[in-house]
């Protein structure tokens, strides 16, 4: 009983920094039903010993994966170039806005893809500063949403070690 309860508090650790790190992600959608894998995830992680932070941000990344892996190579250039033309200010903006729980802008699905990637970058780096992480796995996260984004996107034969966190 008392590891049923220890396995209950993690996953709550674990939704918490996944919402923060998420907190851009359009209100309404549920992280389980858009990831069938989350609560699996978070019990393998949990039976690895993972920490909570670095734990939320390995599904933060396979998430979003999961998500620009369903685009096409023109629907991945069009989250890039929305993602190259959100400047810092705006980025951190948009970070305080959700959290503060102001509604989304909204706009075509490559600009919402790429505001959420932002936000979650930058709540990375706070996070990765705050020390919840270190800063390379918030770089590993950085470079798993590069991959993703790429041309040719996602690959099914990399492995989950290769993604990242």
């Amino acid at each position: 009983m008392l590891r049923l309860a220890k396995r209950l508090s993690y996953r709550d650790r674990v939704m918490e920094h996944l919402g923060a790190l998420l907190v851009a992600y359009p209100r309404g959608r549920q992280f389980g039903t858009d990831f069938p894998e989350l609560g699996a995830r978070i019990r393998a992680d949990f039976a690895a010993d993972v920490p909570a932070p670095r734990a939320a941000l390995g599904l933060a990344a396979a998430m979003i994966e999961a998500l620009v892996g369903q685009l096409d190579d023109n629907g991945r250039r069009r989250v890039r170039e929305a993602l190259a033309a959100l400047p810092p200010r705006e980025v951190e903006r948009l970070a305080a806005d959700r959290i503060a729980r102001a509604p989304g802008r909204g706009g075509d699905a490559a600009r919402i893809m790429a505001e959420v990637i932002a936000v979650a970058l930058f709540m990375a780096g706070r996070m990765s500063t705050a020390g919840a992480f270190g800063d390379s796995e918030r770089a590993a996260f950085a470079a798993a949403i590069d991959a993703v984004l790429a041309d040719g996107g996602h690959d099914p034969a990399r492995t989950k070690e290769e993604a990242g966190p």
